[in-house]
């Protein structure tokens, strides 16, 4: 078994703000663009230099558990609001950087056997941040 840990200085958007950014539309000429879209092109790199910079390494054996741990800078947001946001963003992320094949079912398991990360939350209003474990088997 593999693990390997990566740190994402800093915090992600949360459902909410991922929500919001859908909804607004910028014009540029006759074509739309969805905030969304640049939010999530900025976040996915961010988490895949993150990962790239720390040194972790492709993925080779499936299903990986992924494990998060959410550094807020304070209690205002819903723990699962900041988790859903933070979860796409890394896995993405991940995917991005090549170091995950996909995030879909057969490559993905959870802490209790189930698809996905189960993330745990810790306030730290000085430094917030987002860990990232990897466990293949």
């Amino acid at each position: 078994m593999r693990t390997q840990t990566f740190t994402y200085r800093g915090t992600l958007p949360g459902m909410n703000e991922i929500l919001s950014a859908q909804a607004t539309v910028y014009h540029a000429g006759k074509k739309r663009q969805s905030g969304y879209t640049g939010l999530k092109a900025q976040c996915t790199a961010d988490v895949a230099w993150s990962a790239i910079a720390a040194g972790i390494r492709k993925v080779e054996h499936y299903p990986v558990r992924i494990g998060v741990v959410i550094y807020a800078k304070n209690r205002r947001s819903d723990p699962h609001n900041l988790a859903a946001g933070a979860e796409k963003m890394i896995l993405d992320g991940l995917k991005e950087a090549k170091i995950l094949r996909n995030d879909g079912w057969s490559e993905l398991v959870g802490e209790d056997d189930t698809t996905g990360p189960a993330p745990r939350f810790v306030v730290d209003a000085t430094n917030p941040r987002v860990e990232v474990v990897l466990e293949e088997p």
